[in-house]
C-alpha cells in the first residue's frame, strides 16, 4: 500500500474528491442475476492507528471487513437523482482491521437505481449496470497514511443474494458453495465532482 491524499470535503459544496480510488463494476452484471460481490485481499505489518472507509454505489451496498458489518445504515448511499449527485458516507471502520490478511467485500444491489420504481412501475430507470467506489484511508502510529482504492486489481463473484428489488424484497440462497468462481472488475469511468456527502452519514 502506498501513501497518497485523502478525500477531501469543499465546505461550501459538500462534494468528495476520491483520488485514490476507481468506480468499478462487473462486466457480466445482469438485471436478473445475483447482486456482486467486489472483493480485495491485503495484507497490513501493523494494525492502524484509524482508518476509513468512503463509499458509494449506483445501487445500494453493504459492506464487510474480515467478515464484520461496516457502518449501521442500509439501503445506502439512499436515493438521489443520480445524474446530478451520488451521495458518500465515510465510515470508521478502525475496528475492524487486524496486523495481517484483511479481507473487504462490497455486495451491490439494485436499490432505486435500477431496481423497480415508481408508478408505473420501471426498472432500470437510471441506469443498466451496477457499480461501486471505495477508498480505504489508514494511518498508522508514526502518521504513515496508506490508501486502498477500487481499481481493476479487485476481483467480483456472484454473491448469494440472487434476486434482490425494493418492492419484491431479497432472495438468499444459502446452499451456495462459500467458494465460487471469481473474475476481474472492470473499470466504470464517473467524474469525481457528482459524489456529495449525506447530511446524516453513516
Amino acid at each position: 500500500l502506498t501513501g497518497t491524499v485523502a478525500p477531501r470535503r469543499d465546505a461550501r459544496s459538500a462534494q468528495v474528491t476520491l483520488r485514490g480510488a476507481c468506480q468499478i463494476a462487473d462486466r457480466l452484471d445482469g438485471l436478473d442475476g445475483p447482486a456482486p460481490r467486489f472483493t480485495r485481499k491485503f495484507d497490513l505489518a501493523e494494525r492502524p492507528s484509524r482508518a476509513a472507509l468512503t463509499v458509494s454505489a449506483r445501487g445500494v451496498h453493504e459492506v464487510l471487513i474480515n467478515g464484520l458489518r461496516a457502518g449501521a445504515q442500509v439501503l445506502t448511499p439512499e436515493w438521489t437523482e443520480y445524474a446530478h449527485r451520488i451521495f458518500v458516507d465515510r465510515i470508521d471502520v478502525s475496528d475492524l482491521l487486524t496486523a495481517g490478511e484483511n479481507t473487504i467485500e462490497i455486495t451491490v444491489g439494485n436499490g432505486w437505481y435500477r431496481g423497480r420504481l415508481g408508478r408505473p412501475a420501471r426498472r432500470d430507470l437510471y441506469g443498466s449496470r451496477l457499480a461501486v467506489i471505495a477508498q480505504l484511508d489508514m494511518e498508522a502510529e508514526d502518521g504513515i497514511v496508506a490508501v486502498l482504492g477500487t481499481d481493476a486489481t479487485w476481483q467480483v463473484f456472484d454473491s448469494d443474494v440472487v434476486a434482490n428489488d425494493l418492492y419484491d424484497g431479497m432472495v438468499r440462497d444459502l446452499s451456495l458453495p462459500p467458494s465460487r468462481p471469481a473474475r476481474a472488475a472492470v473499470i466504470a469511468p464517473v467524474a469525481t465532482e457528482e459524489f456529495v456527502t449525506r447530511s446524516h452519514p453513516s
